[in-house]
């Protein structure tokens, strides 16, 4: 007797393992949709789907497509996207900030054109009628300096916030990975309850 169970137990965790999902679909019923997959991943689980419900939907490479509708599961699914969405909303935040900064640094980069331009021009005067240009161009001269001043400053704030932005982005891939994880685990748990449903064909 002992010898049947802990044949079907290894039997179980073969087929649990089947059910790896390689890639999943979650309809959290707010119109949001959270995956990680194709668009043919996409479309199939809203074939599966079929009305406006909540589910989570995976494919495994070795058994086909399924559906998990427990509410449980699902939250806890929904829950383990939780750091991604918060480093998600910091990187968009980051991003914003940096718009800002570059278009800052593009008003500089055309102001710092046009006293160039200016200061060739005065220049060329200076040359035509004899006059020392250098001294006509020293008040160009000293906004140029200035300009160029601050787009150096900006450079800095902007090579700052790439690093911060390279961070989150280390810190995105670790937690995706974790998030994976948790998701695989979750799927394990739920088929070890009986509640995953095989989609039929």
């Amino acid at each position: 007797m002992r010898a049947v169970l802990a044949l079907s137990l290894v039997s179980f965790s073969a087929v649990a393992a089947d059910l790896t999902p390689s890639s999943w679909v979650l309809f959290d019923g707010h119109d949001r949709n959270h995956m990680r997959g194709s668009t043919d991943d996409l479309k199939r689980a809203e074939r599966a789907r079929g009305g406006r419900e909540r589910l989570f939907w995976f494919h495994s490479d070795d058994g086909g497509d399924f559906t998990i509708t427990d509410s449980a599961t699902i939250e806890a699914v929904l829950a383990t996207f939780e750091p991604l969405e918060k480093i998600g909303e910091q990187m968009q935040k980051l991003g914003t900030e940096q718009g800002h900064l570059g278009e800052r640094q593009g008003r500089l980069g055309e102001k710092l054109a046009t006293r160039a331009e200016q200061s060739a021009r005065k220049a060329a005067r200076a040359a035509r009628h004899g006059h020392d240009a250098e001294t006509d161009s020293d008040d160009l001269d000293s906004s140029m300096e200035a300009l160029g001043t601050k787009m150096e400053a900006l450079g800095r704030v902007m090579e700052a916030l790439g690093q911060k932005m390279e961070q989150f982005g280390h810190e995105m891939e670790v937690a995706s990975t974790k998030m994976n994880a948790e998701v695989k685990g979750l799927v394990a748990q739920a088929h070890q309850k009986g509640l995953v449903q095989s989609v039929k064909k």
